[in-house]
């Protein structure tokens, strides 16, 4: 436990097994998988095709919820040991005197299953929270120690952060917002929605993983590669809306999904269809709609010399 005065102080949690860090490899044995809140139950209804594909070509589901807890155990137990190697760079940073010079930024591309529904790794289509729900902590000079923000951000908006901490003006259309009024300690915007898009269309095997990354049959990734190929209805494009309350994920070849976050945080729940909802979920498609025409095509910035011969340049 690090001094409770210092930013982003890093607490290990009392469900570990032993805290400290000798060697890497000690995030194996950190968590208790006995003592872990239930994981997200397998075999949910009205949940995407990929969910059963998967487990039945990687054999998941020969296994059982113990083995599934261990896996969840590793899991979190690599994050801690992420959460302490950034304490010892923070740490560094204030050593050398660097930490009134230096923006940092800490986010993760994307999560992990973990055995959560009883899978592992995760999906090109896939949309759950606990794939999309990342981490993001950033320290920068100026900034306030210790606040959170509970409103929703992107992670492309940490390129706006960064041109604003530069004083830079960004000389391309984009639609990421600075993230510098939530560092100073002020409010995001509780009404904003944000996206994520994934999957491919059928028609387009090219963009598939290729089965080139197979080197034999017992290879890790050897299911994964071959579902995609072999049933390519598993892979269909998605989009998603969330704001802070509600869910949507359309699949035009699939299922598609509409989540309670705020009473269905675990997403155990499927509504999409369901007339109690028909309000909210015709408010996110409207919002989803008007985001692809506002963003779905951009002019240049600044005109160019392209035209017919001798015609001026505007």
């Amino acid at each position: 436990e690090r001094d409770a005065k210092k930013p982003f102080c890093i607490y290990l949690p009392q469900t570990m097994v032993h805290p400290p860090f000798t060697c890497p490899t000690d995030f194996y044995h950190m968590y208790n998988p006995k003592q872990l809140p239930p994981l997200r139950p397998p075999n949910l209804p009205n949940k995407p095709n990929y969910y059963d594909a998967i487990r039945r070509t990687r054999h998941l589901d020969k296994l059982d919820d113990a083995f599934f807890r261990q896996i969840q155990a590793v899991y979190l137990g690599m994050i801690s040991y992420s959460d302490w190697m950034l304490g010892e760079m923070l740490a560094a940073l204030e050593r050398t005197g660097h930490d009134q010079d230096t923006a940092f930024f800490v986010f993760s591309d994307h999560g992990e299953w973990g055995g959560d529904y009883g899978l592992v790794e995760k999906w090109p289509s896939a949309c759950d929270d606990v794939l999309n729900h990342v981490p993001l902590i950033a320290r920068a000079p100026g900034g306030v120690r210790g606040h959170v923000s509970h409103e929703p951000v992107e992670l492309y908006d940490i390129m706006a952060t960064c041109l604003e901490l530069a004083g830079i003006e960004a000389q391309h259309t984009h639609f990421a917002r600075s993230l510098m009024p939530q560092v100073r300690g002020q409010a995001g915007d509780a009404g904003r929605a944000v996206f994520t898009e994934g999957g491919y269309n059928k028609y387009e095997p090219q963009c598939f993983e290729p089965m080139s990354f197979i080197q034999s049959d017992r290879d890790i990734y050897a299911p994964k590669v071959k579902l995609q190929h072999e049933h390519p209805e598993t892979i269909t494009r998605a989009t998603m809306i969330q704001t802070k309350r509600y869910k949507l994920v359309a699949r035009p070849d699939g299922q598609s999904e509409f989540y309670d976050m705020e009473k269905d945080p675990r997403e155990l729940h499927n509504v999409y269809g369901d007339k109690i909802y028909a309000g909210p979920l015709q408010e996110l498609q409207t919002r989803m709609l008007d985001w692809f025409i506002r963003t779905g095509d951009v002019a240049p910035a600044k005109h160019d010399s392209r035209g017919f011969p001798g015609s001026p340049v505007i």
